[in-house]
C-alpha cells in the first residue's frame, strides 16, 4: 500500500531499517544513574562491551524487554501530529495490559 505518496516497506526493509537503529530509554525505572540510556547496533564482542560500556539497567537482566513506537507506521515517514497522536494511542494500548511489569513512555 501506499501512504502520503511513499510505499510501505517490506519485512526485509523493516528489519534492516532496525538492525541499524539506535536506540534511547528515558526515565528508565530502577538504578539508573542516568536519565537516557543509550543502545546502538555493534559487532564488537561480548567481553569488549563489557570493557568499554556502562552496564545496563537491571531491569533488563529481569523481563522481556521491547522497544515499540506509533511513530513512522511500517517505516512511512507522516507528520509529527499524526505521529505524536498514533505513539500516544498506542501507550493508552500498553497501559491496558495486565501482565507488564514495568513501562515507560
Amino acid at each position: 500500500g501506499r501512504e502520503r505518496g511513499r510505499r510501505m516497506r517490506d519485512e526485509g526493509e523493516l528489519r534492516e531499517l532496525w538492525a541499524q537503529s539506535y536506540d534511547g530509554w528515558v526515565d528508565v525505572p530502577g538504578d539508573v544513574t542516568t536519565s537516557v540510556v543509550y543502545l546502538k547496533p555493534t559487532t564488537a564482542s561480548l567481553n569488549e562491551i563489557s570493557r568499554t560500556c556502562e552496564a545496563l539497567p537491571s531491569i533488563v537482566n529481569d523481563v522481556y524487554l521491547f522497544a515499540v513506537t506509533g511513530f513512522n507506521p511500517m517505516g512511512v515517514e507522516v507528520d509529527a501530529a499524526t505521529n505524536a497522536a498514533a505513539n500516544a494511542k498506542l501507550l493508552v494500548d500498553l497501559r491496558a495490559l495486565r501482565d507488564a511489569r514495568a513501562m515507560w513512555p
